[in-house]
């Protein structure tokens, strides 16, 4: 299996990494010529020239996969193997001398069709023999295969140190990135090796160290290893492709049905791309409408700026009222003392007339009495008016 992935790798700048695994390559196969003892469940079927998927990989197959690679993306920022490439095949049918034949045949593949890329590999429970048995020192695959590897990783101090005796390492690719090479298959249930081992080949110890490390240098670090469980996962992957077919086969009836539903449904949604167009129709006269409304928004807006204006306007004249008003203010109070003693005034005033009434009341008699007098005063005057005049008529004149 090929992966390419493509994103931030390190830094900000975009990588793309191509991860190849579980090749299982197998030597014995040519088409139409296969060992029964990498295929399974044929059921009378005969594998082609580019291998079938219930069978190990036939090199045509492992090749053309790898040269695709190449012409999808040839300057990859680096790869990642994580092993498995030996067929799943009983022990008695591979030796170590067959192992290690077949992890060069495709370590100088990847060199030739990758040269002057850097791959960080990592064993597969299957890249030992006996399969699954790693041992936690020193042994004459990780030995041959450190030397193997040494033209991309043989730069690297922590890999030279530590991969020829337990199988792991770690390698800064590039300033902030590291690399941590493990070897999980320590702590697969089938290796008899390990089993009764808490920490084989230290392995959690170093990993802890080279983690704390790499916190303290600022470092983001990328672990590379192998499923554990990957015979099983792909013998259930195998059962699962064998029950996805019986289905396929039992659902095409409801496929047809369903293609029939798929053209009734295109004639829907043709209507629907009608309605659609009659909506966007109805959408653009609703924009104009939008259009006219935006400017009587826009004319009340103005009229509102207006009313502000004016607002600010007769709050000012109210300040400068409200300045007046204290102005005046002072005169009020003078007022109202003026006001005050005027009352005063008025209250003395209505006391004296009071009083000049009382003392009218008073001379009213006497006013009477000398009208009388006046009365008897003028009556004697006609007496003696009468009485001059008989004297003037007496004398002569």
């Amino acid at each position: 299996m090929v992966l390419l992935f493509v994103g931030t790798s390190y830094g900000s700048n975009i990588g793309r990494i191509w991860h190849v695994t579980d090749i299982h390559y197998e030597p014995n196969y040519t088409a139409g010529d296969y060992p029964a003892s990498s295929c399974r469940d044929l059921d009378g079927g005969t594998p082609g020239y580019w291998g079938d998927y219930r069978c190990d990989s036939p090199w045509a197959l492992v090749n053309s996969s790898v040269y695709a690679m190449r012409s999808i993306e040839e300057n990859p920022d680096f790869i990642i193997w994580t092993g498995d490439d030996t067929p799943h095949v009983p022990d008695d049918n591979l030796s170590t001398d067959k192992v290690i034949d077949i992890i060069t045949n495709v370590t100088t593949l990847l060199s030739e069709t990758f040269p002057g890329t850097t791959v960080f590999p990592v064993f597969g429970n299957h890249d030992y023999h006996p399969k699954h048995m790693f041992p936690p020192m020193t042994n004459p695959v990780y030995s041959t295969i450190a030397d193997l590897w040494s033209h991309w990783l043989g730069d690297y101090p922590a890999f030279n140190e530590k991969f020829r005796k337990v199988a792991y390492y770690t390698a800064q690719f590039t300033a902030g990135l590291r690399i941590v090479g493990l070897n999980t298959v320590y702590y697969y249930t089938s290796n008899k090796v390990t089993e009764d081992l808490e920490d084989p080949g230290d392995q959690f110890v170093w990993l802890e160290s080279v983690l704390n490390q790499a916190a303290t240098d600022g470092e983001k670090v990328g672990t590379l290893r192998i499923l554990d469980d990957m015979m099983t996962l792909v013998d259930d992957m195998m059962s699962l492709v064998d029950d996805m077919m019986s289905l396929v086969e039992d659902m095409m009836p409801l496929v047809v049905n369903m293609m029939s539903l798929v053209v009734n449904m295109m004639s829907l949604v043709a209507d629907m791309m009608s309605l659609v167009d009659d909506m966007m129709s109805l959408v653009d006269d609703m924009m104009l409408l939008v259009d006219n409304m935006m400017s009587l928004v826009d004319d009340m807006m103005s009229l509102v700026i207006d009313m502000m204006s004016l607002v600010v306007n007769m709050m000012s004249l109210v300040d400068d009222m409200m300045s007046l008003v204290d102005d005046m203010m002072p005169l009020v109070d003078n007022m109202m003392s003026l006001v005050d003693d005027m009352m005063s005034l008025v209250i003395d005033m209505m006391s004296l007339v009071v009083n000049m009434m009382s003392f009218v009341d008073d001379m009213m008699p006497l006013v009477d009495n000398m009208m009388s007098l006046v009365d008897d005063m003028m009556s004697l005057g006609v007496d003696k008016m009468s009485l001059v005049d008989d004297m003037m008529s007496l004398v002569g004149i």
